[in-house]
Parts: structure tokens; C-alpha cells; sequence
């Protein structure tokens, strides 16, 4: 059964990333059951997104149990890295820079990804630099593919709950993997 790999991000400079894993028949169903369209949070009201939000755990609840989907949420506080960067090494330029997080942070993406069996990676198009940065030529973005919905709406529920704005109920805790890469991000780039 092949898995596939989508990606969206929240936030500026991939503060926020949304990752969810599993067969594309299952992921295919969890988007039709959430909307007949592809969802974009920022478009929505902020109860409408709530709301997305709940159903969104509530339906791929159901579906971690019979198939297994993994839904990972990733902090990356990328642009407190650069500023790091920037401060270590002043008179470097900041497309330097930032092309070294993102190749950095195309690496720990990739480092997820191949402990499941994912066939294909479909992420938003503002993924375009950081696979670009890192060389690779990975990205498939289809418009108006509801899959990438799936993604955003996990990227903007670790959002919010980082600003305090909204909480994960306990019986979801299990299923969002919730993981802060900032560490591993500055290492990679030589900070620590």
C-alpha cells in the first residue's frame, strides 16, 4: 500500500510544519470527509477553524486506530536560528544564511519522512526553496488537492497552541506526534 508524505507549513520561515503520513486511500478519505474542497485555515473564520480543527482529530482519531496515519507537528523557531546565525557571522549574507536552515531543515524533514514507507512527498509550494536549497527536487503541489488541507490544519493547530490560543484535548495527545526541532536545527548548521 503506498504511503505518501504531505507537508504544509504555518507561520513565517516554517515556524509551524504540518505533516501527515499514511496510505493515500485514507488520507484521500480524511480530506473528503473534512471538505468537498481544499482547505485553507487562513481563509476561514476563526470559528470555522475551530471547528475544521476538531473534526480534523476527531476523524483521523477514528482512522489512527483501524490504519495507522501519523500526523506529525513540527516547531522549527527557524527565525531564531537565523538571528543566531546572523549574530556568529555578521558580514555573511542572509540568502546564505537562510539557504543553509533550509537545506538543515530539508534534511531533518527527509529524516522523518524515511521512517515510514512513503512513496511520495506532496508539500505546499512555499516548500519549493528548502528543497531547492538542499538540491532536491522533491515537491509534487497539485492545485486545489485537498490533501494539502490535511497538513495545514495540523500545521495551525500546533500554532495555536503554541500562542496559547487553543489546546489539545488528552485523548488526541497519542495521536499528534508534537516535536520541536530547533535543537537539531541548530546543530546541523553549527550552532551547538
Amino acid at each position: 500500500m503506498m504511503w505518501i508524505a504531505v507537508l504544509d507549513a504555518s507561520g513565517p520561515d516554517f515556524e509551524f510544519i504540518g505533516m501527515v503520513l499514511g496510505p493515500l486511500d485514507k488520507l484521500s478519505f480524511l480530506a473528503s470527509k473534512l471538505s468537498r474542497r481544499e482547505i485553507h485555515m487562513r481563509e476561514l473564520s476563526r470559528k470555522r477553524r475551530s471547528e475544521t480543527a476538531l473534526a480534523f482529530l476527531e476523524i483521523a482519531y477514528r482512522l489512527y486506530s483501524l490504519y495507522k496515519i501519523v500526523l506529525i507537528s513540527i516547531r522549527t523557531q527557524m527565525r531564531d536560528v537565523i538571528w543566531e546565525l546572523r549574530a556568529k557571522m555578521p558580514f555573511a549574507p542572509s540568502k546564505k544564511l537562510r539557504t543553509v536552515c533550509f537545506r538543515a531543515l530539508a534534511q531533518i524533514l527527509l529524516a522523518l519522512i524515511s521512517r515510514y514507507p512513503v512513496g511520495e512527498i506532496m508539500a505546499d509550494r512555499e516548500f519549493e526553496p528548502l528543497w531547492s536549497a538542499s538540491g532536491l527536487r522533491l515537491t509534487t503541489y497539485l492545485p486545489d488537492n485537498r490533501l494539502l488541507g490535511l497538513a495545514d490544519v495540523l500545521a495551525w493547530i500546533d500554532n495555536n497552541i503554541a500562542r496559547g490560543r487553543w489546546k489539545l484535548d488528552q485523548r488526541y495527545n497519542s495521536l499528534v506526534i508534537r516535536l520541536n526541532v530547533r535543537d537539531r536545527l541548530r546543530s546541523i548548521v553549527g550552532l551547538g
